[in-house]
């Protein structure tokens, strides 16, 4: 494998930052509307808010791509994503637009079956950073070893 660390985690750690004291509060929001609730309803209704803003908070702060040997695994809000080195082509920058119509780029990888498979969670707004991670990424992919076909 050879100097490559058995994992190498990449995050954007503002991202993860900034969804950790959001989820923070709003579990501690929903936990107080809880206590001193008095209407039944209203207590069960903050107490799942405050399950849901544990949960979504965990979420949070698990995002990034973890790169190792046989592959790399892209952890996002929703689901997880692994992928082997087998299936991935290298790593490139793609420009997408985000809801607010402002660009934004990301590495992606030519996959094998799927056609790419864009790193929602390696996404910048300059392309300099996003080039970086591309960079990163395929000398991790080349330090994991030969990939068999």
């Amino acid at each position: 494998m050879g100097d490559m660390e058995n994992k190498v985690t990449l995050y954007p750690a503002l991202q993860r930052a900034a969804l950790a004291v959001l989820g923070t509060c709003m579990v501690v929001l929903c936990l107080s509307c809880t206590l001193y609730s008095e209407a039944p309803f209203a207590i069960g209704m903050y107490a799942v808010f405050t399950v849901l803003s544990v949960w979504f908070t965990y979420l949070g702060v698990r995002v990034g791509v973890t790169v190792d040997r046989s592959g790399l695994t892209e952890r996002r809000m929703g689901r997880t994503v692994r992928t082997s080195w087998r299936d991935l082509g290298e790593p490139a920058v793609a420009e997408r637009v985000g809801n607010a119509g402002q660009p934004y780029h990301l590495v992606v990888f030519a996959h094998r079956t799927a056609g790419e498979l864009p790193l929602r969670s390696t996404a910048r707004y300059r392309r300099a950073d996003a080039e970086k991670l591309r960079d990163r990424m395929a000398r991790l992919r080349e330090q994991a070893g030969p990939r068999r076909r």
